[in-house]
């Protein structure tokens, strides 16, 4: 059985323990730190961490400049990369083929020039970038084993300029991207959960006023690595997690996080209602699972 989205026909994925990471894809809280870093940078590192959390995160600092322009669109194209991976049966050079338009179409945004830049910084970015302590699972002879994992998502990254001396046009040119050996391992465990993401509601997320793209996306992601649960509970404080709001008033908690919940309404969710003596919301999933047949899923690499 497959998890199809009644109102999404291309997906893109991420490991279901990913995709409730608050701190993995994150890369504005430290552009938003990084003169401090850069003061306390170590053999030619950034690192930083949170408190709280086991882990560290790296970058050299040759790309000081050079963090995504979002952590909404370093997580966007990381699940995109991941799908291609996945739809091209997991090949053991851990290599898939694409192209900078492909990765913008199947992530739901429009292409141009700038845009372009910004999914190259992020595929040179997540090259660079390496997750130290990072908790990873397997199954072995039906017992889940945890192991500490130092990482990164990216091996390299090649893109064509010329083909016989002559220049090859930037939206159709050919970019190789080598996963890590690490990562491409979690993705093969079929026995761990992964996420179908619905590019139809990233779009939505993409559409929205600035200021609920970050909490829709979160939501979306969480939402996500719950399936194929057809309904779930979530508690308003768990919300306030999710979506990263800080009001203390309930009535203002409660119109924010409904203000992306409605981001969402019908594209993945169908339903919702409150529970005021609980203080839970109640989902409905847009989908349900069917015969495994083929669905369309995000299109590119060959």
């Amino acid at each position: 059985m497959a998890w199809e989205w009644e109102h999404a026909k291309q997906t893109i994925t991420l490991p279901a323990d990913f995709c409730r990471d608050p701190y993995l894809f994150d890369t504005d809280t430290p552009k938003q730190n990084i003169e401090l870093l850069a003061q306390e940078q170590e053999h030619g590192n950034l690192s930083w961490q949170r408190k709280g959390d086991d882990r560290y995160f790296y970058i050299p600092v040759a790309v000081i400049n050079s963090l995504p322009v979002s952590s909404n669109l370093f997580r966007d194209t990381i699940a995109c990369i991941t799908q291609m991976y996945i739809d091209n049966n997991y090949p053991a050079s851990n290599i898939i083929s694409s192209s900078i338009r492909q990765i913008a179409d199947n992530i739901g945004i429009a292409y141009n020039g700038e845009r372009a830049q910004e999914i190259e910084d992020i595929l040179i970015f997540a090259r660079l970038y390496t997750v130290q302590k990072q908790p990873l699972y397997s199954i072995d002879k039906g017992k889940v084993v945890r192991y500490d994992a130092t990482f990164g998502f990216v091996d390299y990254v090649t893109k064509e300029v010329s083909v016989d001396g002559i220049p090859v046009n930037p939206k159709v040119a050919r970019t190789q991207i080598k996963l890590n050996d690490i990562y491409t391992q979690v993705l093969k465990n079929k026995k761990l959960p992964k996420a179908p993401v619905p590019v139809t509601a990233l779009q939505k997320a993409n559409q929205a006023p600035r200021r609920l793209v970050t909490p829709t996306k979160n939501l979306i992601y969480n939402l996500s690595a719950l399936i194929p649960k057809n309904e779930v509970e979530y508690s308003l404080l768990k919300l306030k997690g999710i979506t990263g709001y800080r009001e203390t008033r309930k009535d203002r908690l409660r119109k924010s996080i409904e203000n992306v919940i409605n981001q969402l309404y019908p594209v993945m969710i169908s339903d919702y209602k409150y529970d005021s003596i609980n203080d839970k919301y109640i989902f409905k999933f847009a989908g349900q699972l069917k015969p495994n047949t083929p669905i369309k899923t995000a299109k590119g690499g060959t």
